[in-house]
């Protein structure tokens, strides 16, 4: 082994041998790393994964509850236009629930 390197040493010169070793050592610790690191990775990512679908959960809640207080609201307007005579807004009724805001 120590013939080997000193044949690499009188063949391509010590800065180039050295810069290799250090390059090869690199390598050796980016891998273990990697390695390291790919399991705490996955560990992150499920639990922004569960993390996540439970906000859509939330969201999707939210919306329902806003669109039942939408209707409730358009309800009772109804409700009391009608009670007191008052001329019904149909088109911003039907507006709204046709999706066009």
């Amino acid at each position: 082994m120590d013939r080997d390197i000193g044949f690499l040493i009188a063949e391509l010169g010590f800065p180039i041998v050295s810069a290799l070793a250090v390059a090869g050592a690199l390598w050796a610790i980016l891998r273990w790393m990697m390695h390291s690191l790919h399991g705490e990775i996955q560990d992150v990512k499920a639990r922004i994964d569960s993390t996540h679908n439970a906000q859509m959960e939330i969201l999707v809640k939210l919306i329902d509850r806003v669109r039942r207080l939408e209707d409730s609201v358009t309800r009772t307007e109804i409700v009391v236009r009608t009670a007191h005579n008052l001329e019904q807004e149909w088109e911003r009724i039907g507006r709204a629930k046709g999706g066009q805001d």
